[in-house]
This record gives structure tokens, sequence and C-alpha cells, in this order.
């Protein structure tokens, strides 16, 4: 038998937890194309180990497929950002490597990105501030093609399929995804429930003043408070599947990095969270400090 591995590689904030969430699930369905989601590598719904540290895996995944005798199919959503060598070694095990992307235009990405920083139970309010004062970094990350043309050379044009990521209420990326693979989506009830959805602007400006608060205190306080702020704030946040996010960093903002990514002048100019801390008023301090104290108490 043939090895054949089918990746999913991204892009962060361009549907891959559905995509996750809808391999993990759907056993039956892939298994009609004897596809198998790889239990190798995988950590709950997605391969992050696998992406961590490909050389400890590659060879288990092959193992994986000989003994299951089916294709395997890993997903993590930085995986489009392997070197050359891992993409090498994935070759050296597997007959055939085929990889799929979901490209998502610059500044809808970016606010996502922001959105999830923000959000994150363990991403620190200084880690947040290093990532928006030298931007130019997260612009250079979302340089799909780049990474795309690198994958071709390597794999071939037809092993790699980039599909433009639906905005809010224009499709859905998982159909596109099925069509990759070939399965019959007909049927499937879309029943996965938005596994990731975007914090609107007054839950933004209490979860990063969380992250203010906590500071430098150990990182399980850190984890506990933004679990007391999901909990608490939840209700209020957005299905980008059917309406847009909040717009944190404007068109402007995001077509001067764009510039910027391929200008040799210097770093473009920071982006600038004023609109969040213009809205923190003295009853979104006492509900990050409650929040704070609460998880503190859990804590201890």
């Amino acid at each position: 038998m043939n090895r054949r591995l089918y990746i999913h590689g991204g892009m962060q904030k361009a549907g891959s937890k559905s995509i996750q969430s809808f391999s993990a699930s759907e056993t039956d369905l892939l298994g009609s194309r004897r596809l198998r989601y790889a239990t190798t590598g995988r950590d709950g719904i997605w391969h992050r180990p696998v992406y961590e540290a490909a050389a400890e895996h590659i060879r288990a995944l092959g193992r994986e497929a000989d003994e299951t005798q089916r294709d395997l199919l890993i997903s993590y959503e930085e995986m489009y950002l392997w070197p050359d060598a891992q993409i090498r070694g994935i070759q050296s095990v597997f007959d055939q490597v085929e990889l799929f992307v979901v490209r998502r235009s610059f500044t809808p990405w970016l606010n996502s990105f922001v959105n999830q920083m923000i959000k994150a139970h363990l991403v620190t309010a200084e880690e947040i501030d290093e990532a928006l004062e030298k931007p130019s970094a997260l612009a250079r990350r979302a340089d799909v093609d780049h990474h795309v043309e690198r994958w071709r050379l390597l794999l071939g044009d037809n092993a790699v399929v980039v599909a433009d990521y639906p905005e809010a209420g224009s499709g859905d990326v998982l159909q596109s995804f099925a069509d990759w693979l070939d399965v019959n989506f007909d049927g499937v009830p879309n029943n996965l429930k938005n596994p990731n959805p975007a914090a609107d602007l007054h839950s933004l400006s209490i979860l990063l003043e969380v992250k203010r608060i906590v500071a430098d205190e150990a990182p399980g306080l850190l984890r506990a408070a933004m679990s007391e702020a999901h909990s608490a704030l939840a209700a209020r946040w957005l299905d980008t599947r059917s309406e847009a996010g909040p717009q944190l960093v404007s068109s402007q903002a995001c077509n001067d990095l764009l510039m910027a990514r391929s200008s040799t002048s210097g770093e473009a100019q920071p982006i600038d969270l004023s609109e969040l801390r213009d809205r923190l008023g003295a009853s979104e301090r006492a509900m990050a400090n409650m929040i704070v104290s609460v998880a503190n108490q859990r804590e201890t």
C-alpha cells in the first residue's frame, strides 16, 4: 500500500477549529474514503505535537498508516510555516503528500488574530504589547502565498490546494475542506457549534485589563482568571460565521503593515489599542478586579 498523508496546514484564524472538530468527529465519513484522522502526535483535536517535533512523529505516522491500511489526515494551523527540511522529512516516509491551506484577507485576519491573543488563556499582556509594538512579523506570518509556493516547489502544483476563507455569511470553509478530501459532505448536519467566537469590544477591554492586573503573577493565576473572564463574558461574543468581529486595527493601518512587510526602511508603526483603553470605565475596571479576585481565591 502506498502511504498517503493529507495535511490541513492553516492558516490561523481561518476556520481551523471547525475543520479539526469536523475531522475528529466524522470518523465514519472519513472512513468511507479510507481516511483516518491520525492519532499519532494528536493532542485533543489538533496535531500540534507533530508540528513542534516532526522528527519524533513522522515515522510513527508511517507505521500508523501501515497498521491501519488507511490514508492519514493531520491538522494544525501553523503547518504551512514548516521549513523545507520538515516537508522533505514527511516525503521520505510518505509516497504522496497533499496540503490544504485556507487563505484569509489580511485586514480581517489581523483583527481576528489580535482578538484571539487578548482572549487566549496563557498569552500575557506583555506578549501582546511586544507583538503589537513590532507588527511587521505578523504581516510576514500572514504571507501565505510565499509559503504555499515553497510547498508547491517540493510537492508539485497539484498537491497543494488553497481555499479563500469565506467571511461572515459568505460560505462554509468545511465545504471546501470536504471537497478537497473528496468526501460526501451532503447530509452531514451542520451541528458544529462555533468553536472560537470573537469577543466584542466591551469584553476585550475587560480581558486585556485582567491580563494587566495579573501581570507577572504565576501562569496558573492567568489561566484561572481568563477562565473566569470567559465564563462571565462569553454570552456576548460573536459567531463570526454569520457576523463580522470587531475591527481593532483599521484598514489603513493594515495596508501600511503590508507595505512595510516588503520594505527595508524599518519597522511599521505599532498597532494602537487605544479604543479598548477608552472603553475601560469604572464598571469595567471593577469587573476585571473582581474576576482576578475570584480566580485568586480559587487558586489558593
